[in-house]
């Protein structure tokens, strides 16, 4: 089912946490039994055992130091069933976007599988997103957010914790407060590791890539609209002058133009999409190297500043501060 739907079954079981200022510190995951997990630094935060959430108080029970969260006793929270299946390189998911309602979140792709436990995968998420849920088509529980990873330029990088370890942080037993483990060194090693040495770019291409005059990603220019609101679902509609349709999702970063019922332009701000020579939203514009994708290429000047980069099939926003902003896929 389109991600949307997925994650809509998801409200109830999630929510935000603040201090005592009011300020969001993070997020918390409700799993079945009657229990949650949040971040760990929420106690310390609030310095109490007890902390309230949007579906009552939430008791601290044990916690994990190797993986940063804490495990709490709450009622009254709807939960989403544990994935049966590990995750796996390539599964789209729902996260939470770190901001605005408990509905609004963002896609994201699993990106690595990891040893303990673990997995990267790669979207946009702020760090109130810690400790917040990744669901998966079938509304299920695949795992918790743990925290931000570097990245290319452009790119976030998250670490997760997948439904076996949620699995055992369900069962913790309050008389053992804490768990030791492998997992903190893994988690540390990851987080400080340098993702640029060891690119990732293999596992996540041809799916991600921009191809000029042909399609952004997975979405081909000339797909009927009927196909494409079968996969995203419904998006926002416009109709422009000459009988061009405009739909946009705001969530995905994706604009798309249609004429007569078929896709004639794919645009996007999001950082997750790169032409084979690397170019893409979040680059800098004089690091781009010619290729096929520029041949030909004319440039203008933008309202406000900044430049246009019109090619055969791929036109480029570029900011004044020299960053790709925009990126769109048209007919050659």
């Amino acid at each position: 089912m389109p991600l949307p739907v997925a994650w809509a079954h998801a409200t109830g079981c999630w929510g935000l946490l603040s201090d005592w200022r009011g300020h969001p510190r993070g997020s918390f995951t409700a799993l079945p039994g009657g229990m949650a997990v949040a971040p760990l630094h929420l106690l310390e935060d609030m310095n109490t055992g007890q902390i309230h959430s949007p579906f009552g108080p939430m008791h601290h029970i044990a916690h994990d130091p190797d993986l940063g969260l804490a495990v709490f006793e709450m009622d009254r929270a709807r939960t989403l069933p544990l994935a049966s299946i590990p995750p796996r390189a390539g599964t789209e998911l729902a996260a939470p976007a770190g901001f605005g309602s408990p509905g609004t979140f963002q896609p994201c792709v699993i990106i690595e599988r990891l040893p303990s436990g673990l997995f990267l995968f790669r979207g946009n998420s702020l760090e109130t997103s810690v400790g917040g849920p990744l669901v998966n088509r079938r509304q299920e529980l695949v795992g918790v957010v743990l925290g931000r990873h570097p990245g290319y330029p452009g790119h976030d990088y998250m670490l997760a914790a997948d439904a076996s370890l949620l699995q055992a942080l369900n069962q913790a037993d309050p008389e053992l407060p804490g768990r030791k483990g492998p997992v903190l060194e893994e988690v540390v090693r990851l987080l400080l590791r340098d993702v640029r040495s060891t690119p990732m770019e293999p596992q996540t291409r041809p799916r991600n890539r921009i191809l000029p005059g042909t399609a952004l990603g997975r979405f081909r220019l000339g797909v009927s609209r009927e196909d494409l609101l079968a996969f995203l679902g419904p998006g926002h509609s416009r109709v422009l002058e000459g009988g061009f349709e405009h739909l946009s999702y705001p969530v995905y970063r994706l604009e798309f133009v249609l004429l007569q019922q078929r896709l004639v332009s794919i645009a996007t701000t999001d950082p997750f999409f790169a032409t084979s020579t690397g170019v893409g939203v979040g680059t800098p514009w004089e690091q781009a190297r010619p290729g096929r994708e520029l041949a030909g290429a004319t440039r203008g000047p933008l309202p406000g500043g900044g430049q246009r980069v019109i090619a055969p099939g791929l036109e480029l926003e570029v900011s004044p501060d020299g960053m790709v902003r925009h990126v769109r896929v048209t007919p050659r």
